[in-house]
């Protein structure tokens, strides 16, 4: 998310066509309305008391506040540029390093906030009876805040005002970048890791987890619903009716599946097995914990898989080109571009998921259009 170089000495017609393209006339007044509408329901939307247990309910409000001042920074100052010829960054050194840092460290901040989803839902599949106390959320967002913190001050130090020789127009005759090459390719390669790369891992490897847990409990809520137990449940379940007793465990291992995923509020069987024995009825859980959980895991893995679609290629187009400095020709340059557009693309795409997987959130905003339409014909 950098506008760095590797050859800080002399700033090409290459380098500057990723800040001049006409492409930057057209996406941020797309973007930017879209994105801030989009964030700000979603906002509105995970205020409302039905969602105050929503699982990581915090690390979601605070991706959309990043998000949208991610996209109103970072695509502002392009569109200033091309439109009126105002680059920000170029006004003065603070403007410069202050502006950059920003957005970049913003940028990588929404990355790990979307990992954090992947943790947070790990965990509560992983011991689905544990409860964390603070929530793993509120635990992570501080340690993010403190990582990001330190990171911009990185930044901020190695980013500098230089003078571009021969500038042909008054507006490129101060470029921001970064202090020298070995500077430069070091900070795009923590730009990659921190944007991409570190959250990759982190998605891949809890949502792998995740998905093979989930796919596993349905195959033996499927098999117990069937009538067909695994061999291990069989002489359980022998060994109970033999006994004419309850073991201890063969209700909580079934337990222990619903909790996760909400397939089952309770034990079915348990009813039969006991031969009519009168027991207390358990008390019911939450609802967030049961078909709830089940959606709220399903939409989350559906924004960090789109997370990962958006941001991997700039990660690896990145890497490419800083790694090889003749690889700064038009056509990398274009690549580049596009890839940085996706990355903007998907700071607008995480409400349209939540309303896509989500029947909580769909009905939430029927129930705001609604309002709204009620309150605009009372006017008429």
């Amino acid at each position: 998310m950098n506008e760095s170089w590797n050859d800080t000495k002399a700033v090409t017609a290459e380098d500057i066509f990723t800040l001049d393209a006409l492409l930057w006339h057209y996406i941020p007044p797309i973007l930017i309305p879209i994105g801030l509408t989009e964030n700000s329901l979603a906002l509105f939307v995970l205020s409302r008391r039905r969602f105050v247990r929503l699982p990581s309910r915090a690390t979601l409000i605070s991706i959309a506040i990043v998000d949208s001042v991610v996209l109103v920074l970072g695509l502002i100052r392009f569109w200033l540029n091309v439109t009126f010829n105002v680059y920000l960054p170029s006004l003065s050194e603070m403007c410069c390093k202050t502006l950059s840092a920003t957005v970049i460290i913003l940028s990588h901040l929404s990355s790990f906030l979307v990992a954090l989803l992947s943790v947070e839902r790990f965990f509560a599949v992983f011991m689905p009876q544990r409860q964390f106390k603070p929530p793993i959320d509120m635990m992570g967002i501080p340690v993010l805040g403190v990582l990001c913190a330190g990171t911009f001050f990185i930044y901020f130090h190695y980013t500098v005002l230089i003078d571009v020789p021969n500038a042909s127009d008054h507006q490129h005759q101060k470029v921001c970048t970064n202090m020298d090459d070995t500077t430069a390719f070091w900070l795009d390669i923590l730009d990659s890791l921190m944007l991409s790369v570190i959250p990759f891992i982190i998605i891949l490897l809890c949502n792998g987890y995740i998905i093979w847990r989930m796919k596993r409990n349905s195959r033996r809520l499927g098999n117990f619903a069937r009538g067909s137990p695994s061999p291990e449940t069989k002489f359980q379940l022998t060994q109970t009716i033999e006994g004419a007793s309850l073991p201890t465990n063969t209700c909580t291992n079934v337990k222990r599946i619903s909790v996760e995923f909400g397939q089952a509020d309770q034990c079915r069987h348990q009813s039969i097995i006991t031969f009519g024995t009168k027991q207390k009825p358990k008390k019911k859980e939450h609802p967030i914990s049961s078909t709830r959980r089940t959606r709220i895991t399903n939409t989350l893995l559906w924004v960090t898989f789109t997370f990962l679609v958006c941001t991997l290629p700039f990660a690896i187009i990145n890497l490419l080109r800083t790694a090889d400095s003749e690889r700064r020709s038009i056509a990398w340059n274009t690549s580049w571009l596009v890839s940085y557009v996706l990355v903007y693309t998907n700071n607008c795409l995480n409400f349209p998921i939540y309303i896509i997987s989500n029947p909580l959130f769909r009905s939430e905003v029927k129930d705001l259009l609604c309002r709204l339409k009620h309150v605009l014909c009372s006017r008429r």
